[in-house]
């Protein structure tokens, strides 16, 4: 018998007795599954008819519910100053804008009338850039 033979033998009755060793490990475990299915499902079904009406929580499991709740009442609270201090930036922000654009409407009709353009009939082109100039085009 040469060596090779030897050790497909002996690999062969390596997996046997592994195999064997699996079938009487599962046996035992596969019936535990089954007895702790069947205790769940009897305790389950007498959870549910038990299980009272009012239950009241413990102190420091209450205490923890408040604090987070606490916490997010304080939360909101400071979005809601955030808001507020937004909407008074916003406001003073649009005060500004509609001063400035006044500001240029004043200073345009100054300009037309120092040339001396018609109120009617003529296009302003604003300057981008600070080399550009007010051009009042005739339309």
């Amino acid at each position: 018998m040469s060596i090779l033979d030897k050790l497909k033998e002996l690999v062969a009755a390596i997996e046997e007795d592994s195999s064997d060793e699996k079938e009487q490990i599962s046996e035992p475990e596969q019936q535990e599954e089954e007895q702790s299915w069947q205790d769940h499902a009897d305790d389950s079904g007498s959870e549910s008819e038990e299980f009272p009406a009012y239950l009241e929580c413990g102190q420091q499991e209450s205490r923890d519910v408040y604090d987070i709740l606490l916490s997010v009442k304080a939360h909101k609270s400071r979005l809601a100053e955030l808001v507020i201090e937004y909407e008074r930036i916003k406001k003073e922000h649009l005060a500004m804008i509609n001063s400035l654009n006044h500001q240029v409407l004043e200073d345009l009709n100054s300009l037309r009338l120092e040339y001396g353009v018609p109120e009617e009939g003529y296009s302003i082109q604003f300057p981008s850039s600070p080399e550009d100039r007010v051009i009042f085009i005739k339309s």
